[in-house]
């Protein structure tokens, strides 16, 4: 009987003593478990950072880069016109070489446009300076085949014009007035080559609204009948051969009524015409003075311009005034005969194809086409226009001579396909 109380006295012990014991081996694994989760977690994401960090790059390094224009003094690009591409590849002529054949400029009112012409349509870009009032023109594989029109005469919103040859690009720089600004760019194809247009506009200022009117003077009808009629005086007196009696009318006239433009124009013309450039020339820059946008006048300064071997100067000057070609076509038969003289034949057939669109029954117009197409070694168009010239007639016989000499001359040359 003890020994059974015994046993159960020494089972009661051990249980107590093993509740009270902790349980090591438990812990001990329920710790290894947990550490080896947070070790995992932490392998995942680092893990999941480092190909996310490799994706990135791989996306930034195999992203198709932007080509950057690297334009000289920092100017920016402001306008760009860029044929699309699949014009390009549909019309590979865009990407040939292109010659800039002349350039022109023309004033009309508070507008300057500047035409560059071209052998066919080309690529180009237009770059700008605000800061400067900087432009700059670089068509892309284009050589430049003429000389840049002197801005000196021209009441431009030019201040400067230059060009320079970078490597196979042609670039035209422009220093534009304070204020102007490009309102329009077109590029048009003509026949078989192309023009550039660059129009610029300068703000109008209320002085030069006004000076039209301001030095006009206004005169009762009857000292106009006056004036008028020793005005007719003096041109009898030319019709008669005295011209000295005619130059001096026309110069007491103009005492009493500087504004009266014909007679100023008609004394001008007879001191031209008897040698006396000096003083035809103080004439005409009196009238100018009064009135800048005098035609007649304009055109008699740029006549003597030409006389003394400065085509380029009358060439800009009678740019300057650019009326409207319809009402003053003989003006621009004169400009274009100008260019023909200094050799800027493609400028010349520019001119003379608008004149005969107006009118082409004008025989001297035929002429002067044909001559500078003749020039240009375009044989077959200086044939049919050599012929419609001589057709239409109203030529002189020095015209005449010439035009039947190069006839005879182009007919015996086999024909070509120009």
């Amino acid at each position: 009987m003890s020994i059974i109380i015994n046993m159960l006295k020494d089972l009661e012990k051990r249980d107590t003593t093993n509740r009270n014991m902790p349980d090591i081996e438990i812990l001990k694994h329920k710790n290894k478990s947990f550490i080896s989760t947070h070790k995992l977690r932490i392998y995942i994401i680092t893990l999941s950072i480092i190909l996310f960090i490799l994706l990135i790059s791989f996306l930034l390094i195999h992203q198709p880069k932007k080509q950057l224009n690297v334009l000289p003094n920092g100017l920016k690009i402001s306008k760009q016109i860029n044929m699309p591409v699949n014009e390009i590849k549909n019309d590979a002529m865009w990407l040939q070489p292109v010659q800039i054949n002349g350039v022109t400029l023309q004033v009309k009112d508070n507008i300057t446009e500047v035409t560059f012409l071209l052998s066919h349509p080309a690529l180009y870009r237009l770059i700008s300076d605000d800061l400067q009032n900087q432009i700059g023109l670089i068509f892309d594989n284009a050589q430049f085949q003429a000389e840049l029109p002197p801005v000196n005469y021209l009441n431009t919103a030019i201040q400067r014009f230059s060009t320079e040859h970078i490597k196979n690009d042609t670039k035209f720089s422009f220093t534009l007035m304070p204020g102007a600004i490009i309102k329009n760019v077109t590029l048009n194809e003509v026949n078989n080559s192309a023009e550039l247009n660059i129009a610029i506009e300068i703000p109008m200022t209320e002085s030069s609204n006004t000076s039209d009117t301001a030095t006009k003077s206004f005169k009762s009808p009857t000292a106009q009948s006056l004036l008028n009629q020793q005005y007719k005086n003096a041109i009898s007196a030319v019709d008669n051969g005295d011209y000295q009696l005619a130059i001096e009318n026309l110069s007491n006239l103009l005492k009493a009524a500087p504004d009266y433009s014909a007679a100023r124009t008609s004394l001008a013309a007879l001191l031209i015409d008897k040698g006396d450039q000096s003083q035809a020339k103080k004439i005409i820059e009196s009238g100018l003075e009064i009135n800048p946008n005098d035609l007649p006048l304009i055109e008699l300064k740029a006549r003597l311009l030409v006389t003394n071997g400065k085509i380029h100067q009358a060439l800009a000057l009678l740019q300057s005034a650019s009326p409207p070609l319809a009402e003053y076509p003989d003006y621009y038969a004169y400009i274009a005969a100008l260019y023909e003289k200094n050799n800027d034949d493609e400028l010349a057939v520019r001119i003379y194809h608008q004149l005969i669109n107006i009118n082409p029954q004008k025989g001297s117009w035929w002429f002067g086409l044909a001559v500078s197409l003749d020039k240009l070694g375009q044989t077959n168009q200086a044939l049919n226009a050599y012929t419609r010239a001589f057709n239409e007639g109203h030529l002189n016989a020095n015209s005449i001579a010439y035009l039947q000499n190069r006839l005879r001359i182009l007919q015996e040359i086999p024909h070509e396909t120009n």
